[in-house]
């Protein structure tokens, strides 16, 4: 079985080699092309798919009207809010 735990130490030596990805908001024209795709999707598409089986793609739209470090930083704050709340209502053994 392989050890797929995360080597943070393999990221800060690559990050100073500069080799992390780097990620960029959507230009305007990007944003439109997705937002037509999410909205009008082709028959018989994944999407197509997805909103078949529930997925609100109006939040998918939100989502990428964000830039990358906007949803990171959302992504962190639901999970500080999760970490707070983590146990809360346990009760324990009576």
């Amino acid at each position: 079985m392989s050890d797929r735990r995360l080597n943070i130490n393999f990221i800060v030596s690559t990050d100073r080699l500069g080799l992390m990805r780097q990620y960029h908001p959507l230009t305007p024209a990007e944003l439109s092309r997705a937002e037509e795709r999410l909205r009008h999707p082709a028959p018989g598409s994944r999407i197509a798919a997805a909103q078949r089986y529930g997925i609100d793609m109006t939040l998918l739209i939100g989502q990428l009207r964000l830039t990358p470090a906007e949803r990171a930083r959302r992504m962190h704050g639901v999970c500080q809010a999760a970490e707070q709340v983590r146990g809360a209502a346990w009760v324990g053994p009576t």
